[in-house]
């Protein structure tokens, strides 16, 4: 259902190029991308991401953040054209995105240092169980 929208919308920005169009694609295939990595850590499914196992625990934060926010934002800017209609929430709307860019910014310079974890393992006394330690390291 995702793909259908996604080519719909893709056929539509190629028509008529305009900025909601291209930020509505960016967001669905944001949704595709973490749906198969959420599919990815459901048994006996088919493996998208097999050489970057850790990506399905590391990709949550930054995925979530991307598509429910920062893309949905851009969108419903772009739509409503806000910098014209409502300069106030346009400002707001701005500094939220610059804010969302700067999580995901973060998000990916802690997974590339290597410092991020999983939150199940982020508090020492929250699991103690030496094997799960050893799957979760980089």
């Amino acid at each position: 259902m995702l793909l259908v929208l996604l080519s719909i919308t893709v056929i539509n920005y190629i028509q008529l190029p305009d900025r909601p169009s291209m930020y509505f694609a960016a967001y669905l295939l944001g949704l595709i991308l973490f749906f198969c990595l959420r599919l990815e850590t459901k048994p006996y499914q088919l493996s998208f991401f097999h050489c970057m196992p850790l990506l399905k625990y590391y990709w949550d934060v930054p995925a979530l953040i991307t598509c429910f926010y920062f893309m949905s934002m851009l969108f419903g800017s772009a739509f409503l054209n806000l910098r014209e209609r409502f300069p106030l929430m346009y400002k707001y709307y701005f500094y939220s995105n610059i804010f969302y860019a700067a999580c995901i910014v973060a998000c990916f310079a802690l997974m590339a240092t290597g410092i991020s974890s999983c939150p199940a393992l982020s508090l020492p006394g929250l699991h103690s169980c030496r094997s799960c330690h050893s799957v979760f390291r980089l």
